[in-house]
This record gives structure tokens, sequence and C-alpha cells, in this order.
């Protein structure tokens, strides 16, 4: 799709937030499946995210649950969640790009254990949140330390 299109659908919805008693507006990123077309798609989300007037962002992989189409893709091996390195990847990735004043809820999200089909990770939400706090101290890292750098 269009990101300009995009860009001016969203500035509708948060010029009308704005003339109303919502006061913040906090958007869901979805990290999905791993090529180099996902990897460019990552970078232009994350570059669009900077440019939206957002004060929150909750940040989850695609995980497959029971009854849905996913599930049956995922079934016939038509689709395959990311695993935990390639997730904790893109994630450094995105929180480093991502404007240091928009707030980050979530970084992982936890799909109910009961209907969880994949990835198996995703029902270790604190392994994962564990493993990424290490991976970004170990490397220095911190929200938006690579903003600047990407918006110049």
């Amino acid at each position: 799709e269009n990101l300009e299109l995009k860009y001016n659908e969203f500035k509708k919805i948060s010029d009308l937030n704005k003339s109303t008693s919502v006061s913040e507006i906090c958007s869901n990123f979805d990290i999905q499946n791993v090529s180099e077309l996902a990897s460019k798609e990552l970078i232009d989300t994350i570059n669009f995210i900077n440019q939206l007037d957002l004060q929150g962002i909750k940040i989850h992989s695609t995980y497959v649950v029971k009854n849905t189409s996913l599930a049956d893709l995922y079934n016939q091996k038509q689709y395959q969640p990311l695993d935990v390195i390639e997730y904790l990847y893109y994630l450094v990735y995105a929180i480093t790009h991502l404007k240091p004043e928009i707030v980050v809820h979530r970084i992982v999200g936890d799909a109910p254990k009961d209907i969880l089909i994949a990835p198996a990770w995703n029902a270790h939400k604190k392994l994962v949140m564990n493993c990424f706090e290490k991976i970004m101290k170990e490397n220095n890292l911190y929200q938006g330390i690579d903003y600047e750098n990407s918006n110049n």
C-alpha cells in the first residue's frame, strides 16, 4: 500500500482525536516473517511510525492460534513464524530506530497458551524480554540511538 495514503488516513484520525477528549494515540506494530522484502518493510514501517504523532506503540510477533486462516497456512507449510533469534534481531532494529519520545508499551505479545500453535517461544514472554534487555545492555543500545541517523 501507498505509505502517503496511510499517513493521510492516520493524520485524519489524529486530527479528529485532537478535537475530542482523546489525548494519546497508541499503535500496534507486528513484526512478521523474515525475508529481504520484510526487512525493507520493517525499515519503511519504522520510518512511517516516526512520522506520525504517536504517543505509544505495542510491538509483538505474529503468532499462530487454533481455528484461524493463519493456522491453516501454517499446517499446510505455507507460513512459518519467526524464530526467537530473528524476532529479537528485528525488535532491536525497531527499538533503536524508533523516536525516543514514543512510549513502548509492549515488546512481545502473549497468545493464550491453550490456543497457541506457533511459535513455541511466544509462550515464554519473560524469557524473550530478558534476552532483549541483555542484548540491548551488552551492546550499549537504547531506544532511538539510531533514530537521527535514519532520518537525516
